[in-house]
Formats: structure tokens, C-alpha cells, sequence
């Protein structure tokens, strides 16, 4: 299997400053063809979300090539990939408390997470940030770890009501700024056409699930100029409808 790879971001109409951050790491380690998207989105209401957001993507690209070399051919490696990011995910929520007070503001991200090893793919999952899979359909693979969308779960709103929700923006977890973090994993077979949408919150506020599928179904996908012009006309669309929030998606196809 191979991997066409695109993505666009934006700092949208009110933000001074774009807090989100990205990695996207292709190639072959170890005869083995690997793809690692990490995603995170800076607290936008908080003071230099941009140091968190990019402190944990940096410390992502340090494990990928210092760490992930070493485990990628033992038999229970997933394994092994989630209990290393759960460990650093709890480290750098305590280095960023730790910062924070230190400096007496606040900072924090959220993290949306993909790595693929030939067929088999591994999403972790902290805030907001999401994770979707498209192939004849869209689904949202992560669940958002805030208010609403547990509001939702218990029944309590439904989801239109949820798009005008004040509490729409309260997180329960969040890197640097909770007390404590759970990382949620989820782990994923991948086929040919399937593809893999990571984005912040910013990406999906304005545009619907439908819209997304529309635009972005593994049939209008041949090429990584593909991926970007779409991307890039989504990011448009949401500025249009006066999106405020940062944008920013990464897009991955299994070729």
C-alpha cells in the first residue's frame, strides 16, 4: 500500500495568530510502508496556544525517529505505539501545567492523531479535534471529549440543538490544561480508496459532514494537487460563512 497525502490551513477571520500545528511523516521504515498525521489545535482563547500545539507535535516527530525504529517489527508494536504515546501524552499535559503556572498563563492543545502501518492504522484522540474516515460514506472515527458532544450521547440535546449550544466550546480533556488526561485510542483495518480526514474544529463549524463527503469522496481524489485544491476550497468556504476559529485538515489515501 501507498499513501497520497495533502493538507491546508488558515488562520481564519478573527485570530490574530495560527495556534494549530502539523506533522505528516511518509515513508518506509524497516521494509514496512508508514504514514503518521498528528494534528493539534492550540487553545485559541488561551495565551500562546501555538507554544503547546507545537511543543506536541515536536515531540511526536522526535518519537517517529528516534523510537518508532526500534519497535516497529516486534510482533505486539501497536501495542507498544499506544502505551509509548499514552506515556508522553501524560507527560507533556504535566509539562505544560508546569510551564503554565510557571509563567502564570495558560496554554493548551488538542490532539488529533493517525499512524498507518501497511493495513493496520492506530488513532489517538484528546479534545476536540476529530478524525473521520471516508470511503462510500463519512464517519467520524474519535469522539469529541467535550460538553456537548457528551450532552449528545446522553440524550440530553441532539445535534442540531448542539450547533448553537453556548457550552459548544467547553472541552473535558485538553493537553496543558486539564489536570488530568485520557487518551482515547481506536485502531482501524485500512483498504485501497480509503481515506483519512484529521482536522481541527475550525474545518467543521461551518461546513456540514455532507458537504465534506461531497467534495472530498475517495472518486474526486487522483492525485495530492487533488487533495490540496479541496482542501484549500473547504478552508474557503468556511471563511466565506465567517468561520473565526484557525483551520487546518490533513487528508490521507490508501493507494
Amino acid at each position: 500500500m501507498d499513501y497520497l497525502c495533502g493538507a491546508a490551513t488558515d488562520i481564519g477571520t478573527a485570530k490574530k495568530t495560527n495556534q494549530d500545528s502539523l506533522l505528516i511523516k511518509i515513508g518506509n521504515c524497516s521494509e514496512n510502508n508508514v504514514a503518521l498525521v498528528i494534528l493539534c489545535d492550540g487553545m485559541g482563547g488561551l495565551d500562546k496556544g501555538e507554544i503547546a500545539s507545537a511543543y506536541v507535535v515536536d515531540e511526536f516527530n522526535k518519537w517517529i525517529t528516534d523510537r518508532f525504529p526500534i519497535i516497529i517489527d516486534e510482533e505486539d508494536c501497536l501495542e507498544k505505539v499506544k502505551a509509548d504515546w499514552n506515556n508522553m501524552l501524560i507527560e507533556m499535559n504535566y509539562n505544560l501545567n508546569l510551564y503554565g503556572k510557571s509563567n502564570k498563563i495558560h496554554i493548551g492543545t488538542t490532539l488529533a492523531g493517525l499512524l498507518i502501518i501497511n493495513d493496520k492504522c492506530l488513532i489517538v484522540n484528546v479534545g476536540d479535534s476529530r478524525t473521520y474516515l471516508l470511503n462510500h460514506t463519512i464517519e467520524q472515527i474519535s469522539e469529541d471529549q467535550s460538553l456537548i458532544a457528551r450532552e449528545i450521547k446522553l440524550g440530553r440535546i441532539n445535534k442540531e440543538q448542539a450547533l448553537t449550544d453556548p457550552r459548544r466550546n467547553i472541552l473535558l480533556q485538553c493537553i496543558g490544561v486539564t489536570k488530568d488526561i485520557n487518551p482515547e485510542f481506536y485502531e482501524n483495518t485500512v483498504n485501497i480508496d480509503d481515506e483519512y480526514l484529521l482536522c481541527s474544529d475550525g474545518f467543521i463549524h461551518m461546513v456540514s459532514e455532507e458537504e465534506i463527503f461531497e467534495m472530498l469522496s475517495p472518486d474526486n481524489i487522483f492525485d495530492e494537487s487533488d487533495i490540496n485544491t479541496i482542501l484549500e476550497k473547504i478552508i474557503k468556504i468556511n471563511i466565506e460563512r465567517n468561520e473565526t476559529d484557525n483551520i487546518t485538515a490533513a487528508l490521507i489515501k490508501i493507494i
